[in-house]
């Protein structure tokens, strides 16, 4: 697996997701969603909403990536 440029090389606690590790337990599907999830929050930002860049940037479909929106309650 290929990690986004802006946390290539960084450890944990450089990119904020420390949280990650201190939960009990989190199995490696929970810290898969919480990244996803905080990335595409980030995406969302940097592309002022625009889903279709979004979606072309992380190679998913718009009616994915609405799904995804839709679960987190990300607008």
């Amino acid at each position: 697996m290929h990690l986004p440029e802006d946390i290539a090389g960084k450890n944990v606690s450089e990119t904020g997701d420390i949280e990650l590790l201190t939960q009990d337990n989190p199995t490696l599907a929970d810290l898969h969603e919480r990244y996803e999830r905080s990335y595409i929050e980030k995406l969302m930002e940097k592309f002022k909403g625009n889903k279709s860049k979004v979606s072309r940037v992380l190679g998913i479909s718009r009616s994915v990536l609405y799904e995804k929106l839709d679960k987190w309650e990300i607008s």
